[in-house]
């Protein structure tokens, strides 16, 4: 299993630190002649080695054989989310977020990578807590209130006007 392991390891296109992989192991009633020639491991198709994969082991002797492996790898990423659940219209602060990490397949195209772009922002919709976060998930926070006082301004080629007035409703 150590010659699979490594195989997948060497085809994996990344660095190969943040990966888990888990090889089944054939049935043990297989009875297959003994390999004096040396194992040979390769990828019966040119599918990314991600999530579920098939890999096959062919003894490279007169006594030629080869079997198919199921394997699965699992890449680790960084992912950042929700430590608590984030109630509709509640203002995201830095200690409402963590990292943790989490099998690349199952994670969303998208998510925050970058916590400070999201600080401060509203949830749009409840948030439970560990769900990776997504900047679709926040919108920007309400700048003016109900009743506020607010003064319109518009300036284009040396021209000002603004208007004094208050905000009822967008």
């Amino acid at each position: 299993m150590d010659l699979a392991r490594e195989f997948l390891i060497s085809q994996y296109n990344g660095d190969g630190k943040n990966i888990e992989i888990r090889i089944r192991p054939p049935d043990r009633r297989l009875q297959l002649a003994a390999c004096a020639g040396g194992l040979e491991p390769f990828l019966p198709s040119a599918s990314p080695i991600r999530g579920r994969v098939t890999l096959g082991i062919r003894c490279l002797q007169d006594t030629a054989w080869q079997i198919f492996l199921a394997a699965e790898v699992i890449e680790r990423v960084p992912v950042l989310v929700s430590r608590r659940p984030l109630a509709r219209g509640r203002s995201l602060r830095k200690e409402d977020t963590e990292w943790i990490t989490l099998d690349g397949t199952r994670v969303p195209a998208g998510r925050v990578t970058n916590p400070e772009a999201i600080e401060n922002k509203i949830a749009r919709t409840y948030i439970p807590a560990g769900r990776p976060l997504l900047p679709t998930m926040f919108s920007e926070p309400v700048v003016v209130q109900r009743d506020d006082a607010v003064t319109v301004m518009f300036s284009d080629a040396g021209l000002l006007v603004s208007s004094r007035g208050c905000f009822r409703d967008y």
